[in-house]
């Protein structure tokens, strides 16, 4: 399968291959910045204006709330699955931006699973655990049949991102 990567903050990927696709750029919501292109430009730079099979994998420290809130419900609805490392998500000043960016993922996406991030802290907000960094695995609703669940999270293929912390335990 062809990827299509990008990143400013490197010199290249640790190894080439022939459907490897970098480019030393970022991603950037509404406001423009340096070697940056907002998600829909990427989209039209690899050519895939108008593909529904599309896979997102972003972790771009933080940038992600600006760049989810500026894109188009169309064009999240491209992907047919998201993944994301959702950063801050304990910043009381991101509040009413993360709800507005959840929100949007969920017109589209449902959450199917999640994984606290343990190389930052977390905060308890009476019985709810919520890391500062969370990893989520979103997919377009229309693709599938859902059914509650009540699995107990981290699950068993999780692994903690440092191994010199105990994993947060989401419940």
């Amino acid at each position: 399968i062809h990827s299509f990567m990008y990143d400013h903050t490197i010199n290249g990927l640790p190894e080439n291959n022939e459907i490897f696709h970098w480019e030393k750029r970022g991603i950037c919501g509404s406001q423009p910045i340096e070697l940056c292109k907002t998600l829909e430009e990427f989209i039209e730079f690899n050519g895939h204006a108008g593909k529904k099979d599309l896979i997102l994998k972003m972790d771009v420290e933080g940038a992600e709330w600006d760049v989810l809130e500026s894109v188009r419900t169309e064009t999240l609805a491209s992907f047919s699955q998201v993944v994301l490392e959702l950063h801050d998500m304990n910043n009381p000043a991101l509040y009413n931006q993360i709800c507005s960016v959840l929100s949007k993922l969920g017109k589209t996406h449902q959450c199917v699973h999640v994984h606290g991030n343990n190389y930052r802290s977390y905060q308890r907000i009476g019985n709810l655990v919520v890391p500062d960094v969370l990893e989520v695995l979103y997919v377009r609703k229309h693709d599938h049949i859902f059914e509650s669940g009540n699995h107990f999270y981290p699950r068993y293929l999780d692994m903690p991102n440092s191994t010199l912390r105990n994993d947060i335990v989401l419940g």
